[in-house]
């Protein structure tokens, strides 16, 4: 079984982020990435895979700022090979979750992979968009909210796929597929310095270079704002101060 695993790095959040001029995108020439969180929850158990059944373990990723970081650590933790597509740094960042499927699926398709496993959520993408439009580009069953893929044989797949409330089922199939992966079925492995250093000088790195001219579609970029701040809460110890101040506020407002 040959599995692929779509890798993403995201802004920081941690470390505070700026707006470009128009307002349309994070600035990104002075913003911190890291890797998507669910996209190393994919590779993880996509990891997971290969040791019980001896399947090949493949990290994609388009050009960006820190790609090869990215892709070299998924070499480190166990991935075979990893693969980095280039359009062009500034072309990728500026591609939708729907242009960017269809982009990868246009090299995915050439391809031989079983899965292709991508993490069901971003910070620019809480909806788990990519997974769909992937699996619709590839014209591919998608299960997202994955949790654990298991392979009894090689012509069958179960997914535990979660649900709201606590709820989740297994899904059993055969043919080839497009999973968002929610979580690893067990934590994600630890990287140790060696092993990373190992994975830098590594030769099983290949860079592709990929075009958008068959692109159908980039959704334009929307205008982005920071919330707007509001006045501090106010915390009154006095039951009968906090009450008066209260119903001060509902008249002030008109709602009494």
């Amino acid at each position: 079984m040959k599995i692929a695993v779509l890798m993403r790095l995201v802004p920081d959040l941690s470390e505070g982020v700026d707006l470009n001029d128009d307002g349309t995108d994070v600035d990104r020439e002075w913003t911190d990435t890291q890797a998507n969180e669910t996209d190393e929850q994919a590779l993880e158990e996509a990891l997971v895979v290969k040791e019980a059944t001896g399947a090949t373990v493949t990290a994609v990723a388009l050009s960006d700022e820190g790609v090869e970081r990215l892709l070299r650590s998924a070499l480190a933790k166990g991935a075979d090979d990893v693969v980095e597509l280039d359009l062009g740094i500034e072309q990728a960042q500026a591609l939708s979750s729907a242009a960017t499927a269809q982009v990868v699926a246009d090299w995915l398709s050439d391809q031989q992979f079983d899965v292709i496993l991508v993490g069901n959520q971003k910070v620019d993408d809480p909806f788990g968009g990519l997974a769909a439009h992937l699996s619709a580009a590839l014209e591919l069953p998608v299960i997202a909210g994955a949790t654990q893929v298991n392979v009894p044989d090689t012509s069958r797949l179960r997914i535990l796929q979660e649900y709201g409330g606590g709820n989740s089922a297994w899904i059993e199939f055969s043919g080839k597929a497009v999973i968002g992966v929610q979580a690893a079925s067990r934590p994600i492995r630890y990287i140790s310095g060696s092993k990373l250093r190992e994975a830098m000088a590594s030769p099983s790195y290949q860079k592709v270079t990929v075009s958008n001219d068959r692109l159908r579609t980039n959704i334009p970029g929307l205008k982005l704002e920071f919330p707007q701040s509001v006045e501090g809460i106010e915390l009154i110890a006095d039951p009968a101060e906090a009450a008066a101040r209260l119903m001060a506020i509902l008249e002030e407002r008109n709602y009494i």
